[in-house]
């Protein structure tokens, strides 16, 4: 042991380790070892004298162990290296999860919407009543003006029937809007303004028992509570609005207000009639009345249902609501009868007669869309209400179907996708690329092919028939295309070549002849004839181009831009419309010069026939700061959309191989073809904000020769045969 006051380290200094441990061994007594087992971390550990706490795996020699949680979250992170039946079950049980959490959150939903639909009921319960109420105060404000205009002094019995009937509807008013306010609504704010107005009933009273307030004068005090009242019924219509109750709620709030302004004309047109004149701003009140009375009638149609137009329009008597309209019309002069005449004229029991009965009549239509409506609303929460709980039980139902089937169908599943499994990567790894590299190298080889042992009938031996039949298919669809690839080549080689052959002697024959003829009209035919030979060469050397093999005309020196240009315009059919600009100094080297002449007239083709026979062709060339020509070719054609230029421009970049669609668009093909020898850039512009489609040939600077002479000529006008021809 060391000494009192030095570490362990400074009284082993100098001495070697392992003598340090003899000495320990010799001088003290041997203990047997105690151990401890760490579970968080899957470890033993063991004391031992002189060491502490040490791991057995050191004792031992052995590399300590990883704790086995880690293990296994490894294990469980690498999904990939799971095995099949452990893939199925996390099929499986994932979707169950997921259907109980969709279950779930279905049977939250219909609660939340068993709620919505409980506000919606209180909503259309405080709906009724505030109708009820402004139906009491209609008919008070009526009976007030009425007596008022008479002059009779008291009560009279029919304003105290219509006081005792806005009375009886204030409590029912009042404890509605208090249920609708508990839950926080939205139109809390206009409820609570029609309850402040409601409570200046009381007021009015007073004031006209006092004779207070003549009839016009009341009337607008009622007015400020029955718009009050109506102003509160729109906010609760648009708040009970639903999928379910559709637009009865706008419809009956509609005739409620049309019916508010019948009831307000009745009362100042009753009092024009017993005053025999109407104020300018009564008068002008009246006629507001009327054209709001004719809106709330149309927002009505267009909000109610086909039955509803119907109800309606069966119930308003048309003689009614013809004698009030002609009533109304002739007081707002419309029978060219002055508006105090017009009220002398008009008997105020035969106005107050058709107004109550057109009052009544929409008082009875709405009734029975209230009616209807509170039904409606009712049957919506018992139905949500049910439906929750329904939903419960299929849910859980289907639950335990689903995890019942899953266990009996897994295990001849599991065993038949192993089996399919098996037979596909046989085929895959062995079977299938033998048979292709043995069509490839010209080997016999069958199509036929040995069938998957599934002999199940459920949808894994479908597949697995499936398989068989795909398997022969490529089988067969590998041969033919290996005899279509080996054909291609030969034929338009063969073809391109005898052809060529034949249009070059006919070039040599026709200018022969062109250097022996002096007429005039004879040399322009034979001109021509040269013209459309030059044609005949071009397509057999795009023949040439599809078969892969390259072109007889190769020209060792460079070639000049303005050459290339009119070779290029002479060897398609409308030449006399195409408008060469001024190209710049350069020329295209040699090698690639014929290529780029093909190209540009390619395009060039392409451009005047798919653009009317008028317009022009215009080849506008400009050299690049990067040393690279650019050649565009416009035209003012029929153009192209985006999805066409997206079209085009994929099949210029993708031009390595012949399919089907190679005919429809030979000339993009061989364009594509001619531009990937070279690295040439060909891109087609078109849509909304171009005139026509503009074509961009970008010849790249290693083709291009700089820092030359000016080349002679300047323009090639339309309708004008470009000069000699690139040969």
């Amino acid at each position: 042991m060391p000494a009192p006051g030095r570490t362990r380290g400074q009284a082993d200094r100098g001495t070697p380790r392992r003598e340090r441990a003899a000495h320990r061994e010799r001088t003290q007594p041997r203990e047997p070892p105690t151990g401890r087992h760490d579970a968080g971390q899957g470890v033993t550990f063991v004391t031992v004298a002189g060491e502490g706490q040490v791991p057995v795996e050191k004792l031992l020699g052995r590399p300590p162990r990883r704790p086995r949680w880690s293990s296994g979250w490894r294990a469980a992170l690498r999904w990939r290296d799971w095995s099949l039946p452990v893939k199925l079950s996390a099929v499986t049980i994932v979707p169950i999860v997921l259907a109980l959490v969709l279950g779930i959150t279905a049977i939250a939903g219909q609660v939340s919407r068993s709620s919505d639909y409980q506000r919606i009921d209180r909503l259309v319960g405080l709906s009724t009543q505030l109708r009820a109420l402004t139906d009491g105060l209609q008919r008070e404000r009526t009976q007030t003006a009425a007596q008022l205009i008479a002059g009779t002094s008291g009560v009279t019995p029919e304003l105290k029937s219509a006081r005792a009937a806005t009375d009886a509807a204030v409590a029912p008013f009042t404890e509605a809007a208090a249920r609708v306010g508990a839950d926080g609504s939205s139109v809390s704010g206009a409820v609570n303004s029609a309850t402040a107005q409601v409570n200046e009933i009381a007021v009015i009273r007073q004031q006209v028992g006092a004779g207070l307030l003549n009839a016009a004068e009341a009337v607008g005090d009622y007015n400020a509570v029955t718009s009050a009242l109506i102003g509160a019924d729109t906010a609760v219509s648009a708040g009970a609005s639903a999928d379910a109750l559709g637009s009865t709620p706008s419809a009956l709030h509609d005739l409620e207000a049309a019916k508010e302004q019948v009831s307000v004309t009745q009362s100042l047109v009753g009092y024009g009639i017993s005053a025999g004149t109407l104020t300018p701003q009564q008068l002008s009140d009246v006629r507001d009345a009327e054209l709001r009375f004719d809106d709330r009638v149309a927002d009505f149609n267009a909000a109610a249902t086909a039955p509803q137009r119907l109800d309606f329009e069966s119930t308003i008597k048309p003689d009614t609501s013809y004698d009030r309209k002609r009533m109304l019309g002739t007081v707002l002069g419309g029978q060219g009868i002055s508006t105090d005449d017009a009220l002398k004229r008009t008997s105020a029991q035969e106005w107050n007669t058709a107004s109550n009965a057109v009052t009544s009549q929409l008082t009875e239509v709405s009734g029975r869309m209230s009616t209807d409506l509170t039904a409606a609303s009712s049957q919506l929460v018992e139905d949500a209400g049910s439906s929750a709980g329904l939903l419960a039980v299929l849910l859980f139902a289907a639950l335990a179907a689903a995890a019942a089937v899953v266990f009996v169908i897994a295990r001849q599943l599991l065993r038949s996708l192993k089996i399919l499994r098996r037979s596909a990567l046989d085929v895959a790894e062995k079977d299938l690329p033998e048979a292709v590299r043995n069509i490839q190298e010209g080997r016999a080889q069958s199509v036929e092919v040995e069938p998957v042992p599934v002999q199940v009938q459920d949808e894994v031996g479908e597949v697995a028939r499936a398989f068989e039949k795909v398997h022969s298919q490529a089988l067969k669809l590998a041969t033919e295309q290996a005899a279509m690839r080996a054909g291609y080549s030969s034929v338009f080689v063969n073809l391109s070549r005898r052809s060529q052959s034949l249009v070059q002697r006919q070039l040599q024959l026709i200018e022969r002849l062109e250097r022996d003829e002096e007429d005039a009209d004879q040399l322009a035919t034979l001109f021509q004839l040269d013209h459309l030979a030059t044609r005949m060469r071009r397509n057999n050397e795009n023949l040439m181009v599809l078969s892969g093999a390259e072109p007889g005309r190769r020209s060792g020196q460079p070639v000049a831009t303005h050459d290339v240009l009119r070779a290029a315009v002479s060897e398609i059919e409308q030449y006399q419309r195409v408008s060469v600009q001024h190209p710049p100094a350069v020329k295209i080297v040699g090698f690639a010069a014929s290529d780029v002449q093909r190209l540009i007239a390619e395009l060039l083709d392409n451009a005047t026939a798919f653009s009317a026979p008028e317009t022009q062709v215009t080849v506008a060339t400009r050299l690049a700061e990067d040393g690279s020509l650019n050649v565009d070719i416009l035209d003012k054609g029929i153009g192209m959309n985006e999805y066409e230029v997206v079209e085009a421009n994929g099949r210029l970049t993708d031009s390595g191989s012949v399919d089907l669609a190679t005919s429809r668009r030979m000339g993009l093909f061989v364009v594509g073809r001619l531009a990937g020898r070279h690295r040439i850039g060909v891109s087609l512009h078109g849509g909304k904000d171009i005139v026509g489609v503009r074509a961009t040939v970008v010849v790249p600077p290693e083709l291009v020769m700089t820092g030359l002479a000016a080349v002679p000529g300047d323009r090639a006008e339309p309708g004008q045969l470009p000069g000699p021809q690139a040969s």
